[in-house]
């Protein structure tokens, strides 16, 4: 297994097991402001969501054929849509939506050939290699964990 592979995997594991870990928190927990005026941990849980699903159904499918990746979705947009569901649903549906969702993301990378991870691939005039994209979704995970971890206590990873 390529190496990066191999972070990237081990990466998603962790992510899963603390998110699965936020089953423990209580309503007002759930509820809490990762920041002054930013959103709570339900919402920051939901809105890895539509990204998963997104990078599931519009970047693995194209990353290795020779159809253009289709344009990201409007930030502001999913992650308004996010940030709502995540105030309305029930914190161990959220949780359930994204372990399972981030579970697939999972399985599909594992199926990445190692010869792949170092292929160039192209978002709009961006170039760069699936493994960068992946570390790059990857820190995007530790940041919000990060938010998350300044208001609950989290197992450390």
């Amino acid at each position: 297994m390529e190496e990066h592979q191999a972070r990237i995997i081990a990466h998603h594991t962790d992510v899963l097991s603390v998110v699965t870990s936020l089953q423990r928190l209580d309503e007002h927990e759930w509820r809490t402001p990762v920041k002054l005026g930013g959103w709570t941990v339900a919402e920051v849980i939901a809105h890895f969501i539509p990204w998963d699903d997104f990078v599931l159904q519009k970047r693995l499918p194209y990353l290795f054929s020779q159809h253009l990746l289709p344009k990201g979705p409007e930030r502001e947009g999913i992650n308004s849509r996010a940030a709502e569901r995540g105030r309305c649903i029930a914190q161990r549906d959220i949780i359930a939506d994204f372990t399972n969702i981030r579970t697939n993301l999972l399985q599909s990378i594992q199926y990445i050939h190692e010869t792949d991870w170092n292929r160039p691939i192209f978002i709009g005039d961006t170039e760069l290699t699936v493994s960068a994209y992946f570390i790059g979704l990857a820190e995007h995970d530790r940041h919000h964990l990060e938010e998350i971890r300044a208001v609950v206590k989290l197992p450390n990873r």
